[in-house]
């Protein structure tokens, strides 16, 4: 809850009280190699886009309103609170060929943590999407 009573859906503001669910993804060599860069350029190239977000919507005002029409997955992960899965609801909306594959317990990062997981939504989305057309078009 915030001062004003109302909740607070920002669990950044809470870090301290973040337990990971998972082993971590990385081991600590590799995390130290984050951490040595992340020292030496800081996050501003990584979050640069965030930050331009509202411009990118003033000066492309079609992107996103344009719907698809190719086949599409999409991979959301269960735990993401950046965003969570229920944020993908609009995308039918948007994409007239849609398969959506949620893999549980995973986090913002569902392809490092369940790579298996993953490869594998993948490729069968792959076979039965486009093995028939290849068959049938004689590719």
């Amino acid at each position: 809850m915030t001062a004003s009573g109302e909740l607070d859906m920002n669990p950044f503001r809470r870090i301290e009280d973040l337990k990971p669910e998972m082993p971590l993804i990385v081991t600590p060599e590799e995390l130290e190699v984050y951490v040595r860069a992340y020292e030496k350029t800081g996050f501003r190239g990584g979050i640069n886009w965030y930050r331009n977000i509202d411009r990118n919507s003033r000066e492309l005002p079609q992107i996103g309103t344009t719907k698809l029409t190719l086949p599409c997955l999409m991979i959301t992960a269960g735990w993401d609170v950046a965003p969570p899965p229920r944020m993908a609801a609009g995308m039918p909306a948007l994409c007239s060929d849609l398969e959506m594959k949620n893999i549980e317990r995973a986090g913002h990062w569902v392809q490092q943590e369940f790579p298996t997981d993953v490869n594998r939504a993948i490729t069968d989305w792959l076979v039965k999407r486009f093995t028939n057309r290849e068959l049938s078009s004689g590719a």
